[in-house]
């Protein structure tokens, strides 16, 4: 036996997991085309594996029902051969690459490269699209009895001890094989960490675990061997059964890819998150400041506030109302990440039942990865839902301070109105008195025919004297019925309309003013036995006029500068 090749029969099975439901789904399902399409083209797989099955997946994704959709395989000896699957919410692509002429894995992994872009890792510019790759290295080796069964996994020691894996000590040149076949250079010992499966075959994952970006990684390197003949069971395990299904193992990868899809999300959101949760905390802080209830030198009385204060706590209100609606999206999201990665662990443990048992290797890996990352997410959601939770409560107590301020203010603005009411109330009141006592005073001079003893030259002026005083007063009592209420006085709309009629006062003091000069002109003139002419009346009344008008104006600047 020793002389016997250590790996024989190297085959090549790729899975490709892909989400298939939203915008998503569609952009992955047409990746996969372009990837299905490649591989029919390179690998010239034109014949049809089934009859029921047509050879290519059709181009509207929403025809599409759960279970098999596509298969194809390439004419002549070996198996060459790609299936199109959707598994509920999941698209998978495999394809096998067995030829009848003997090669190695690095061959066989070069060919797949070469039909993805030629590149060595082939989701490098389809991770938005793709949930993961697995690249499944088989072979079969004379180093493991056929009769290698277990209830439980247990590890393959690269040492010269079975460990219980039933390999004795061919457990060392078997790892050795293992490393020398697997593509790719990875630095740390991968090797070490084999596992034997209940199924009797040995399985390895070659990963850099020092990487940061190990966790999230989206091409999984795997190599599973198996002993000498026995390899239809290996290929039902990693390819199909029969009847074209996915077999438990895939199934077992294609959760687990989803959890380090989701890994790969949350790397993405958690820096926007956290960004959200450093600045609501830090508004917090200073809204507390300003109102005096933190920690800071700000304790004082709350109604100290100024208005300005008042104004950016308004504003601050608004972003942590903002930065609130960012923390509930950020932790429904991780909510639903919580929640796949939780349903990925149960149909992992379903799908392989022993893998929950200790041991070592990828299936550990998996399990201890799956359990920090639901430890990571309660964690994070829990950060976030208490810094939610504290905005609201500083939302509330600013909210309740600005409503105390607005009552405050209503109530001033309350009292302010009644005073002004009262006002007006007087000056209408006089006013009414003293235009019912004039109207009285006239309709009993008309009605007994009473004519006061005024000479001629003064009746007109007195008359417009009358007018001018009526006219001067209507102005005053409009001033008092119309005070502004705006909260800037300077720009309310009560003042636009006062200014439009701001003319009117000081024109009617102006006409008081020159009636009265009229009056006494024409009055003085008529006890000199003389009548004055117009010229000598018009230039003391235009006189008076301008001053009057002038003063009233000034004083009517004086008193908005003083009481807006």
């Amino acid at each position: 036996m020793n002389d016997l090749p250590a790996l024989t029969d190297h085959e090549l099975v790729v899975h490709l997991f892909a989400p298939a439901e939203g915008t998503t789904g569609i952009g992955a399902y047409r990746e996969l085309g372009r990837i299905w399409s490649a591989c029919t083209g390179e690998l010239a797989m034109h014949k049809e594996v089934t009859a029921t099955l047509p050879t290519a997946p059709p181009i509207d994704p929403d025809l599409l029902a759960e279970g098999p959709i596509a298969a194809c395989e390439a004419a002549g000896d070996g198996v060459i051969q790609a299936i199109f699957r959707c598994e509920r919410d999941t698209f998978c692509l495999s394809l096998v690459l067995d030829p009848a002429n003997l090669v190695s894995w690095a061959d066989l992994d070069r060919r797949w490269s070469r039909i993805v872009a030629g590149s060595a890792d082939s989701l490098s510019d389809r991770e938005d699209f793709l949930f993961g790759e697995a690249r499944l290295y088989l072979a079969q080796s004379h180093q493991i009895p056929a009769d290698v069964h277990h209830a439980s996994p247990g590890r393959v020691p690269p040492g010269d001890t079975a460990g219980g894996t039933g390999l004795g000590g061919m457990s060392r040149e078997l790892a050795a094989a293992v490393r020398a076949a697997m593509p790719g250079d990875v630095a740390e010992p991968w090797w070490r960490d084999g596992v034997l499966v209940p199924t009797g075959f040995a399985v390895w994952e070659a990963v850099e675990r020092r990487n940061p970006d190990a966790d999230a990684r989206a091409v999984r390197r795997i190599a599973a061997v198996t002993a000498h003949g026995d390899g239809d069971t290996l290929s039902g395990w990693t390819w199909t059964p029969g009847g074209l299904r996915l077999p438990a193992f895939p199934r077992y990868l294609l959760h687990a890819a989803r959890i380090r899809y989701q890994i790969r999300v949350w790397s993405v959101e958690q820096p926007e998150l956290r960004r959200i949760r450093r600045e609501t905390d830090e508004a917090i802080s200073d809204l507390l400041h300003r109102l005096g209830t933190g920690d800071g030198d700000a304790g004082g009385d709350v109604d100290e506030i100024s208005d300005a204060e008042l104004f950016d706590g308004l504003q601050r209100l608004t972003r942590l109302e903002l930065n609130d609606a960012g923390l509930a999206l950020g932790s429904t999201r991780l909510r639903e990440i919580r929640r796949t990665v939780e349903i990925a662990r149960a149909n992992m443990a379903k799908r392989l039942p022993w893998t929950v048992t200790p041991a070592g290797g990828l299936f550990a890996d998996d399990r201890e990865l799956a359990s920090w990352f639901d430890e990571q997410l309660d964690d994070d959601s829990s950060y976030a839902e208490a810094t939610r939770e504290r905005a609201r409560v500083v939302s509330t107590i600013v909210e309740r301070v600005i409503r105390r301020r607005q009552q405050q203010r209503s109530g001033e603005l309350q009292d302010m109105e009644d005073t002004l009411y009262q006002r007006q109330e007087w000056f209408t009141r006089v006013q009414t008195m003293a235009i019912g006592m004039v109207g009285m005073v006239l309709t009993a001079i008309q009605t007994f025919g009473y004519q006061l003893p005024l000479p001629g030259p003064t009746q007109a002026p007195m008359i417009v004297l009358l007018g001018a005083v009526t006219l001067l007063l209507s102005s005053v009592v409009f001033r008092y019925r119309h005070p502004s209420r705006h909260p800037d006085p300077s720009h309310s709309p009560e003042r636009s309309r006062m200014a439009s009629l701001g003319w009117l006062e000081p024109v009617a003091v102006g006409c008081s003013g020159a009636a009265g000069v009229w009056l006494a002109i024409s009055w003085i003139s008529y006890d000199l036995g003389s009548l004055a002419s117009p010229a000598w009346t018009a230039g003391p009344a235009g006189g008076a006029f301008a001053l009057c008008t002038a003063g009233a104006a000034c004083f009517a600047r004086r008193r908005a500068t003083i009481t807006p």
